[in-house]
């Protein structure tokens, strides 16, 4: 896991200039540092890295790694990487460290674009081909680790970070209504190439191409799209979910696990803890780090103690709060790049602070399991419902372990469609920039890992890479996705909830009381009281949008009337408070 960075330009390149981008990232691998410029053709192209070191600790696999006439700079992990090893040793091919890094770039090499398909894990990364004069560029599948890209008249640069490029000369950071309008009135955030600053786009999860160094010609075109995978059902969900922790547990340093109440990271920690006995020693303890609150409503520690008497791991309980939230704001803002809309991004980066104090260096967490297995029933089953035939569905309130649950998705139907909208805090002028609609979408699945899935991604990564730490995900295993993917829902949902599969498939491995509760919290904060403690923060910094001719000055003055009379709701006040914050930690003066 690591920072990288890039940059192909027409005229010499300033080795400190570089050296600069690329530290801005440091954060992101902090254990080995290094730059390389070259020139060629009338043309010049700089490659960094910042390494943190997970597999293969020796210095033989830091980067740039070179082989031949290429040159690589990789974010990530390929996790098959010693099954694809063999099966390029078996074709003649040489290896001379231990690392996934020398995998992917000999893959590259022997099988071309192809070597994208046979990739099972999370990356970025660039190659530069020195005897072509060109790069590829490619990102995983879901988009997991970031990639994003910069071209400014005759120069074009690659990063890990936004931030990177606020370090170029003559940069000048401009807001983009598209995502602020869409982040604003409807919380849509990575939805698109487009990013919070103008000019600056992403390469998107599932996309890969290619620049012409001499003409600074560039291609990218998607490589993988899920709704054209394969159907295959030829393993079970619990023999994928196994081999996917089974992959994710290598690792040359400690690994640590999130841990909530809940199903998803429950059954992780309970399926890795045995396969830890199996790979080292049998005494071997998983740390756990859980967010805990003192208000019950959001606090799972009860669930966590279930699952810690049914291993071996090591719990460990932190406490965030909103004082704390109120004085490293900025900060959290820094490090994600762009805006984000609640607290819950705030508990968190607590979690993986804690996790590096304790000296982990990999963590496991459950993203994933909700968009794929139907965790978000109250959106999921009002539709999985409606499909029903006039019997099945007679047949599902009778036999529903909670029909009152099942009433209550529908009376919350009919009433939001009876509410009002909420009201537009950006000018009607602007609005047409924005407009987004995802009906095009063939279902909610569709939706959520398209849309819902990459801003939790983009949380999640700049929150562990803050504290140097790996995140891995192993309900994103390609082979799961697609599994799940392909599941037809009611395999997945019934009875008034959802995860249905889950819980069938590891009955016994964890424990019954967490399978067993249907009542699903999400990874909530207290944030309506941390509002109304610090209240006067959050109005002196919204007032500053005033200067912004993009909103509608009636809107927010109604909003900064109600919020001082204890009258708001929590997220939109959430939302343009943070987002004001981003205009001030970047220095944004402008929005077009």
């Amino acid at each position: 896991m690591c920072g990288i960075s890039l940059w192909v330009s027409s005229k010499k390149i300033d080795k400190e200039d570089f050296k600069v981008f690329n530290d801005k990232v440091a954060h992101r691998g902090p254990d080995f540092s290094k730059i390389e410029i070259y020139e060629c053709s009338n043309k010049y192209v700089a490659l960094g890295h910042r390494r943190l070191s997970i597999i293969d600790l020796k210095n033989q696999s830091n980067q740039p790694m070179h082989y031949k006439s290429y040159v690589l700079v990789f974010n990530g992990e390929i996790y098959n990487y010693l099954e694809l090893k063999k099966e390029l040793e078996i074709n003649g091919i040489i290896f001379e460290t231990k690392s996934d890094t020398e995998v992917l770039l000999k893959s590259y090499i022997f099988w071309g674009e192809k070597c994208l398909e046979k990739f099972n894990g999370m990356f970025s990364f660039v190659i530069f081909d020195k005897d072509k004069m060109q790069l590829f560029f490619a990102r995983d599948r879901f988009g997991i680790k970031p990639l994003y890209y910069f071209i400014n008249n005759e120069n074009f640069y690659f990063a890990s970070e936004i931030k990177q490029f606020t370090s170029l000369k003559n940069f000048q950071p401009v807001g983009n209504i598209n995502c602020i309008g869409n982040f604003i009135n409807n919380r849509y955030l990575d939805y698109s190439e487009e990013t919070f600053f103008k000019n600056i786009f992403q390469v998107r999860g599932g996309e890969a191409g290619f620049l012409d160094i001499k003409n600074l010609k560039f291609n990218k075109y998607r490589w993988y799209d899920i709704s054209k995978s394969n159907d295959k059902k030829s393993e079970s969900f619990l023999e994928l979910f196994k081999k996917s922790i089974q992959l994710r547990l290598r690792s040359d340093v400690e690994i640590g696990s999130c841990l909530s109440g809940g199903i998803d990271s429950s059954s992780i920690v309970c399926v890795a803890d045995k396969e830890m006995s199996k790979i080292k020693k049998k005494n071997y303890t998983i740390q756990t780090f859980t967010s805990c609150f003192k208000e019950k409503r959001y606090d799972e520690r009860d669930f966590v103690e279930i699952t810690k008497k049914f291993t071996s791991i090591k719990s460990h309980y932190v406490f965030p709060n909103g004082n704390s939230f109120f004085k490293d704001i900025e900060k959290i803002v820094y490090y994600q790049d762009e805006p984000f809309p609640s607290g819950s991004i705030y508990a968190q980066n607590c979690i993986f602070k804690d996790a590096s104090m304790n000296g982990i260096k990999v963590m496991l967490d459950g993203q994933g399991a909700d968009e794929l297995f139907c965790g978000y029933s109250e959106i999921f089953y009002p539709t999985y419902f409606k499909s029903l035939t006039l019997l099945k569905k007679i047949s599902e309130i009778v036999n529903s372990s909670n029909k009152k649950r099942i009433l209550k998705f529908f009376l919350k139907e009919i009433i939001s469609q009876n509410n009002k909208k909420n009201p537009s805090y950006i000018k009607k002028k602007y609005q047409d920039k924005f407009q987004n609609t995802f009906d095009c979408l063939k279902s909610h699945i569709d939706y959520f890992i398209n849309y819902h899935l990459p801003a939790l991604l983009h949380y999640e990564d700049r929150n562990s890479m803050r504290y140097s730490i790996e995140a891995r995900l192993p309900f994103l295993d390609y082979k799961l996705v697609e599994f799940g993917y392909h599941t037809d829902d009611y395999k997945k949902i019934g009875s008034g909830i959802g995860k249905k599969i889950i819980r069938e498939a590891l009955k016994g491995i964890t424990p019954d009381k967490i399978l067993n509760n249907k009542l699903k919290k999400g990874f909530g904060t207290p944030q309506r009281k941390w509002i109304d403690e610090n209240k006067y923060i959050i109005i002196d910094s919204i007032k500053k949008l005033f200067y912004f001719d993009i909103f509608e000055e009636s809107e927010l003055d109604t909003l900064l009337f109600n919020l001082k009379k204890n009258i708001f709701e929590e997220s939109i006040v959430m939302r343009i408070y943070i987002f004001s914050v981003w205009l001030k930690v970047f220095k944004i003066n402008k929005i077009v």
